[in-house]
């Protein structure tokens, strides 16, 4: 799903959908900084099984990319000599209903979409 490019904060972004259930990143499963997260064009994904899931709704799971700087930031909030890298990164998706029911940590469904 894209949203209208109106739509500042969706811009560029990519929701994941299968029927009638949104998907959404968990930092249980990925990690914190989700905002770095990136979602290739052409991501192959592959069904779990749902076992894990209520209703036995399956999670997804492909390869994506984390952007990630090596560098001391310190106690800086602004740099001009950053050099970002983007890593390859295993992603989880589960059903949006199903977020916040194994430990706290940040959520994400709208994810940057990347070639």
């Amino acid at each position: 799903m894209k949203g209208h490019d109106h739509i500042r904060a969706t811009f560029g972004k990519v929701a994941i959908q299968r029927g009638p259930f949104m998907y959404c990143l968990e930092e249980v499963d990925n990690g914190r900084g989700l905002h770095r997260i990136q979602l290739p064009r052409d991501a192959q994904f592959h069904i779990g099984s749902g076992d894990q899931m209520p209703l036995g709704v399956p999670a997804f799971t492909t390869i994506g990319q984390r952007i990630v700087s090596h560098e001391d930031w310190g106690t800086h909030l602004y740099r001009s000599d950053v050099h970002w890298d983007a890593q390859p990164s295993n992603l989880c998706f589960i059903p949006y209903f199903t977020w916040a029911n194994r430990d706290e940590g940040e959520m994400s469904v709208w994810i940057r979409e990347c070639e």
